[in-house]
């Protein structure tokens, strides 16, 4: 059995240990309550507004320089007569355009009317851009005074607003889809018929590179003789 002695002490023991639990616990720094970070201000927008990017320009062509000839044949009057004529658009390897005509009343010689390069761009013979043609085939003259869209396919079907107005057949044929009386044919790589389309659509410009295949030189306007002579 235990002793009242035993209990007292045992009592004792147990009261010491628990104020030594007590103080270590009192000792302990208390946990301090985790703040969170301060969220760094938010930074004042300063960033510019985007500037409109400029609309790209449209992508150049690129068309095969290849030789063609282009004959066109028609018909005009003279003093209530009718008669037939000839006009060949043709270009060499290199890109040089020439025209020439012949008539009964007038021959037109060949004469170098421009120059057509890869990218899209038929010249005069003064290097002054008379048209352009873009990778999606939109043909721009330089002169401004299309009535419509114009487009080229690598075809060479020539349409204004979507409609075709010109196209080469497998054989070369041109027609005219609107019912016009000239014949005309290609001839020439089948790849040379988007450049003879360009060719044939600056023919029908007015402008420096019509007046020029005309291949006639004018003459020089003589002076106005003097009403009296000297003597």
């Amino acid at each position: 059995m235990l002793t009242r002695t035993t209990l007292a002490m045992a009592l004792v023991f147990s009261i010491g240990a628990c104020k030594k639990d007590d103080k270590a616990a009192k000792d302990e720094p208390e946990p301090t309550a985790k703040t969170p970070a301060d969220k760094p201000a938010d930074k004042p927008n300063t960033k510019v507004a985007d500037k409109p990017a400029d609309k790209p320009a449209a992508a150049p062509a690129t068309i095969a320089i290849k030789a063609f000839k282009i004959t066109i044949n028609g018909s005009g009057m003279k003093d209530g007569k009718k008669y037939k004529t000839t006009m060949i658009v043709s270009m060499d390897d290199k890109g040089v355009v020439s025209a020439e005509g012949d008539t009964p009343v007038e021959k037109k010689e060949k004469t170098v009317v421009g120059t057509m390069t890869a990218d899209g761009k038929l010249s005069d013979k003064d290097g002054k851009v008379l048209l352009t043609m873009a990778a999606d085939g939109t043909v721009t003259p330089s002169a401004g005074g299309a009535k419509g869209k114009i487009t080229v396919d690598d075809k060479g079907t020539i349409s204004m607003d979507g409609a075709p107005v010109i196209t080469i057949g497998e054989d070369g044929t041109i027609k005219f889809e609107k019912g016009q009386s000239e014949t005309a044919k290609f001839e020439g790589d089948a790849a040379a018929r988007q450049a003879g389309a360009l060719a044939v659509i600056a023919m029908m410009m007015p402008g420096e590179m019509k007046d020029e295949s005309a291949g006639v030189k004018k003459a020089d306007k003589k002076a106005d003789e003097p009403a009296v002579k000297a003597k």
